[in-house]
């Protein structure tokens, strides 16, 4: 048996909710700063939520790595392009099914708890895995390209559907 590596990175794109938070987190700032020319005090409140703006900016710069290794996917996020996290993984010979989302083959499913890595495009094909994580079944969206959603169909070909 020959060994499978498949990785794959999905960008996540800035939606109406990341755009009004980021406004009002500049908005906040600007005010504690007007605030500074009249009560000094605010300088220092002012100086620290330009650090936490920095900070908050940079984790709403999303990125999804999937790897795939021999019948393990995991899901790491990236922020800013330099910090990772490891947010998901799961065995897929455990996996109940992969099929696009809105499939027939998932109205059963639709109660599970959703765990979304995707990019947020409109234009993008979005799958639904259902599979076994930390101790109960979730949904799990992702944007595998061809060579990932070929890697898990050699794994479970009975359970992808396209």
């Amino acid at each position: 048996m020959t060994d499978t590596f498949v990785e794959q990175l999905v960008k996540r794109r800035p939606t109406l909710e990341t755009a009004l938070k980021k406004a009002a987190l500049v908005s906040v700032t600007v005010f504690a700063a007007f605030m500074a020319l009249s009560f000094p005090i605010f300088m220092l409140v002012t100086i620290g939520l330009i650090f936490l703006d920095s900070f908050l900016f940079k984790r709403m710069n999303l990125e999804f790595e999937y790897s795939y290794f021999n019948g393990e996917l995991d899901v790491d996020k990236i922020f800013n392009r330099s910090s990772r996290k490891k947010v998901f993984t799961t065995d897929i010979k455990k996996m109940e099914m992969l099929a696009p989302v809105g499939n027939d083959s998932l109205r059963g499913y639709q109660r599970l708890k959703v765990y979304d890595f995707t990019s947020k495009n409109p234009d993008s094909k979005v799958y639904e895995m259902v599979t076994p994580y930390r101790g109960e079944m979730v949904r799990v969206w992702l944007e595998p390209n061809e060579n990932l959603l070929e890697s898990i169909r050699n794994i479970a070909p009975r359970k992808v559907i396209f």
